[in-house]
């Protein structure tokens, strides 16, 4: 048997060496790539594969005398890709057969697309000898890579005409492709009608034209020959076509002649008639009915196209308020959402690719988001709202913006037109998928784990029998960012959303990490939507997700669910902070709601008063609050709920309750009798905590604890009196470096570059303006980049807030623009300094670790001196989180500026004791965890040089240390704890 497998195997390598001097690119073999379509966009014989979609193609041709059977054939591109074909398609001799390249996985569809910037395609028989191949280059949109018989061979390249399933023999190669159209006039809004003249690039180049939305083709368009006359909102399509090159790409611009003043930025959509409205080729229609509804069961709904996943070609314009053109490029539109594909207006998914050319959005779309990048995004109708308020969705995610910790999309109303033709008020928004998680952290589909219902972890965690046990604790904080999570519980439960649970919830992972998250998406259900829902009890929606309903089971989560709504009711879902929030939006799309709702009523569609659907918002917004603290209590079975006071005469004092931050200096809420809780103070900057006053219903008492463990019983008052801090220098801002990234792949400047960057955070209670401090990212040169002065718009960090400069060493795009750039290769010491009287202070400063494209090097804790780790997760301008990585590198202090190990046989210093700068100029701060007295002294050859008492942290100065090291004893004068640290004074 051996050697019969051998002599087989030789056969083998004998007939694949044989057959290969008849397989490839210039030699005529049987089995040929005849032709191929990378870029299929759209074309006048309608390229449509057999599920209706523009997919790329290969055509083979059988240019041998024998029927060829191709099951068990398979196809490999550059990058690894195969797919094998499964079913039995002959091929005659003389004869094409295509395959298109759609990932649909089925018969003749295969589970990858051909590279649309070029690549490599091999086919091989059902034994795995090569059969045929082509190696082609990027290739223009809608033009073909095929071969033509020269002589005896055939050679490749870009085709004059497409010939799928006939023979190339009618067209000609060409390698350049004629110049656009140029137009005389910009795409824009105008009072006047307009003279619009094209011109071409070349000479004996026709240009042809439409005014409807078609695509212009050669065949059955208007020739331009005079000057177009624009009268009422039109798009102008055109191409160039001339006999020496490929026919142009195609250009569309909007011309909006005595439009109306549209206060919200608008959306301009050019798209062929066909492809949206037509019977058998409109995506937006029943048409033909060619699929069943998705959601079988509810209203009765029709078999119809919409209901379809197919892709259109489209072009997009976006117009920013000011009504100036941002973006204007060709893309591929398809219908978005689920049951709301029914209603008359429809979502839509707008997709670009580098298929159209570009596979980004290059503009700040999202202002709340500006320094992301923008794959695929949705222009919305609202969902369930889109006949109500057109902003119930956006409005409820951009309440928890900034208050809690949750994925949220963006959002960006707008005004839309259609071929010229007013569409309706929809909404810009992220997609709550692969590219959400491109955008916002920088991952692709490949980095992603697959669902949660597939992970072992989670898995195992269902069948621990004690939920509350230590074994259940660790496997939940290992596997979930719980904390987001009851985040989104909390939202959802406030928001008497009727459309979670069971659905719309979103878990995702990475996969080098197994740490799942939630994306908040279309919660239009809620706020009263549909009848007055305000005392509607939503908890029995947590039962619906298996998820949720097992994390709640433990006591630790339930605690920390009671212990948010407890916080967030009265400071995030305050009536008076929502009625603010849903004021200031509904102001900014009024007059284009009203219009908008006019509009319908004029087409007989339906349209509830806008006026009242506000009003039923604000009064769900005034209601809520005190319903859902009834709810908690009764859901649970917790006990009576009674009123607790915390407050401090001093703005800017701030309270951790159960570890839950209330960023308010007079918090007045509710909490259920039996509660156990620890409230701790944060006072403001410039104060330090004396005591608590407690006042309840027998007794007042004082504590000089700082942190108080209460039962609560009944009515309480908890009021936190502060002192001065003698030693705080108000010269010296509480200011941070906070995050710092000399990799950087994920974020963009105003440019839409992706520099390196350098993030810092104001821990104060006051803003501070950075114009006038220096940045740098050299020990030798503090002053090497000085934040200019008098754009307080930009260099203003509020405070509790973060500001990013970018290191890009172009100073021209900017006042947040340094002048040198991080280094990724050699480990740099950042400085943030400000000069006082004649000296520069430092600060803060740190050597950042060096870290690879996707990662950071991040502060994660103020309190203990910083302590740094280099995470995967970055978290540009917001608070760093881990993401359940801890830590990849922790500092080395050894070697970083906040020295605080000590050798010369000096005891190890803990990492809560900080000194930093270090080497030191004029002035180093201290940082220690005692509220005790402090004692820091100063000692060179065993002599006393320096002493200072303080308590918790202080900045010392030291300009009168001539330049040398010295010993630093920190010590506990209360308790007697002492530990030295080396300081070097330059």
């Amino acid at each position: 048997m051996v050697g019969m497998k051998c002599v087989c195997e030789h056969i083998r390598i004998i007939l694949f060496l044989f057959l290969s001097l008849f397989c490839g690119n210039g030699t005529v073999f049987a089995l040929q790539i005849s032709e191929l379509m990378p870029r299929n966009i759209s074309y006048e014989m309608y390229h449509l594969d057999n599920i209706y979609n523009f997919s790329g193609w290969v055509e083979l041709y059988n240019d041998g005398h024998d029927t060829l059977d191709l099951r068990g054939y398979r196809f490999e591109d550059e990058s690894g890709n195969s797919w094998s074909c499964d079913s039995s398609f002959v091929i005659l001799p003389d004869s094409f057969f295509v395959f298109w390249f759609s990932e649909q996985n089925r018969a003749n569809h295969t589970s990858f697309k051909l590279n649309p910037e070029g690549g490599k395609i091999r086919m091989y028989d059902s034994v795995g000898v090569l059969a045929a191949d082509v190696t082609y280059p990027m290739v223009f949109a809608n033009v073909s890579y095929g071969a033509l018989q020269v002589d005896t061979e055939y050679e490749y390249g870009m085709l004059s005409r497409p010939s799928m399933g006939t023979r190339n023999d009618d067209a000609l190669f060409m390698e350049e492709q004629a110049g656009m159209p140029v137009f005389s006039l910009p795409a824009g809004f105008y009072e006047e009608p307009i003279s619009l003249t094209l011109s071409p690039e070349e000479r004996g180049t026709r240009i042809y034209y439409t005014l409807d939305g078609t695509e212009p083709y050669e065949a059955d368009s208007l020739l331009y020959t005079d000057t177009i006359k624009v009268s009422r909102n039109t798009v102008v399509r055109a191409i160039c076509v001339n006999d020496e090159y490929l026919q142009s790409e195609s250009v569309a611009m909007s011309y909006f002649i005595g439009e109306r003043k549209i206060d919200l930025p608008v959306v301009s959509l050019c798209v062929d008639p066909k492809y949206m409205f037509d019977e058998e080729l409109g995506i937006y229609v029943i048409g033909n009915g060619r699929y069943n509804p998705k959601f079988l069961g509810w209203t009765q709904v029709p078999d119809a196209n919409y209901w379809g996943d197919e892709l259109r070609p489209l072009n997009f314009e976006f117009f920013d308020e000011e009504k100036t053109e941002r973006l204007n490029q060709e893309l591929s539109v398809g219908i978005f959402g689920g049951y709301s594909r029914s209603y008359d207006m429809k979502s839509l998914k707008i997709n670009p690719s580098k298929v159209y050319g570009d596979n980004q959005l290059r503009y700040a779309i999202f202002q709340s988001k500006p320094n992301l990048k923008w794959k695929n995004i949705v222009l919305r109708s609202s969902g369930q709202d889109y006949n109500h308020s057109y902003m119930r969705d956006g409005f409820m995610q951009t309440l928890i913006d900034g208050r809690m910790d949750v994925d949220i999309q963006a959002y960006t109303p707008c005004a839309v037109f259609l071929n010229g033709d007013y569409w309706g008020l929809m909404n810009l928004r992220e997609r709550h998928s692969e590219d959400y998680l491109y955008s916002n952290y920088g991952l692709s589909e490949e980095n992603l784990r697959p669902a949660l219902s597939s992970s072992s972890s989670w898995s195992k965690l269902k069948k621990v029998k004690d939920i509350n046990g230590d074994v259940a604790n660790s496997m939940i904080d290992s596997l979930f960012d719980v904390n987001e999570l009851m985040n989104f519980v909390v939202a959802q439960i406030y928001f008497a959303n009727t459309d979670w649970g069971a659905n719309n919830v979103t878990f995702w992972s990475r996969c080098d990490h197994e740490y799942w998250r939630v994306i908040m998406y279309d919660t239009d259900e809620g706020f009263s939507n549909s009848g007055d829902k305000s005392n509607l009890n939503t908890f029995s929606y947590v039962e619906k997700n298996e998820c949720l309903k097992l994390l709640l089971k433990n006591e630790r989560i339930r605690k920390m669910l009671y212990t948010k709504f407890i916080v967030h009711l009265v400071t995030s879902f305050s009536p008076e902070r929502v009625v603010h929030i849903l004021d200031s939006m509904a102001s900014r799309i009024q007059s284009e709601a009203i219009y908008y709702q006019d509009y319908r009523k004029s087409k007989g569609l339906g349209a509830d008063s806008w006026n009242n659907q506000i009003e039923k918002m604000r009064s769900f917004a005034e209601k809520r609050p005190l319903n859902v603290f009834s709810h908690l209590r009764d859901y649970f079975s917790l006990g009576d709920i009674s009123s607790m006071r915390i407050y401090s005469d001093k703005k800017g004092t701030e309270y951790l309750f159960n570890g839950e931050k209330i960023d308010t200096s007079d918090f007045f809420s509710k909490c259920f009798k039996g509660f156990d809780f620890t409230l701790s103070c944060i006072p403001p900057e410039g104060y330090e905590f004396d005591h608590w006053e407690i006042l309840d219903s027998k007794s007042s008492y004082t504590s000089d604890s700082c942190s108080l463990d209460v039962t609560f019983t009944g009515p309480i008052i908890f009021r936190a009196v502060l002192r001065e801090d003698s030693l705080y220098n108000e010269d010296v801002p509480l200011l941070y470096l906070n995050e710092i990234c000399a990799t950087n792949k994920q974020y963009v400047d105003e440019m839409r570059e992706s520099d390196d960057w350098i993030e810092i955070y104001n821990a104060g209670s006051s803003p501070v303006d950075l114009a006038g401090m220096y940045l740098s990212d050299s020990r030798g040169k503090l002053t090497k980049w000085q934040v200019p002065e008098g754009s307080p718009e930009q260099t203003v960090v509020a405070a509790k807030s973060y500001i990013t400069i970018w290191a890009d060493e172009q100073v021209e795009q900017g006042v947040m623009h340094a002048s040198f750039a991080l280094s990724s290769s050699k480990r740099q010491t950042v400085s943030l300094s400000k000069r006082i009287g004649d000296s520069i202070v430092v600060i803060d400063s740190i050597r950042y670790e060096l870290h690879e494209k996707g990662e950071t090097y991040a502060r994660f804790s103020l309190s203990d001196g910083g302590r740094w780790i280099k995470t995967k997760c970055p978290t540009f301008s917001a608070p760093n989180r881990s993401f359940g990585y801890e830590s990849d590198i922790l500092r080395n202090d050894e070697e970083l500026d906040t020295l605080v190990v000590c050798d010369d046989g000096m005891d190890e210093v803990p990492q809560f004791i900080s000194m930093c700068p270090n080497p030191a100029g004029d002035y180093v701060s201290i940082t220690t965890p005692w509220q005790d007295p402090v004692s820091f002294s100063v000692i060179s050859n065993g002599v006393l040089l320096r002493r200072v008492n303080f308590r918790e942290a202080s900045v010392v100065d030291v300009r009168e240390l001539p330049t040398g090291i010295y010993v630093v004893q920190v010590s506990n004068e209360r308790t007697g704890e002492e530990y030295y640290l080396k300081l070097v004074k330059k």
